[in-house]
């Protein structure tokens, strides 16, 4: 039937709050983006995939830079005279961007 609603969905496809009134829900504003996201579509593989091996590559940069630190930290010790509480609380404060 025309006007008839399955779930959210009417019985042409259009979401409910677009078939009601014409207007879309309100987008979430502010710090609230940050827990109530929605996307508007599901995005298609390819740029999925570009996304996934974007964060891959970031994840295992990050990481190599995080145990490279730890792994020469004696020569950066002895090379620039430092004493061991120094270089810890330096590399505190330079993981801590």
């Amino acid at each position: 039937m025309p006007g008839e609603v399955i779930g959210d969905r009417s019985a042409t496809g259009a979401p409910a709050a677009v078939r009601a009134g014409g207007a879309r829900p309100a987008q979430a504003g502010g710090l609230s983006r940050l827990w109530k996201r929605q996307l508007p579509h599901y995005p298609d593989n390819g740029p999925r995939s570009v996304y996934l091996a974007i964060t891959v590559l970031a994840t295992v940069i990050l990481y190599y830079e995080l145990y490279i630190q730890g792994a020469v930290g004696p020569s950066i010790i002895k090379d620039f005279g430092m004493s061991f509480t120094y270089f810890v609380f330096i590399s505190v404060v330079g993981n801590a961007r």
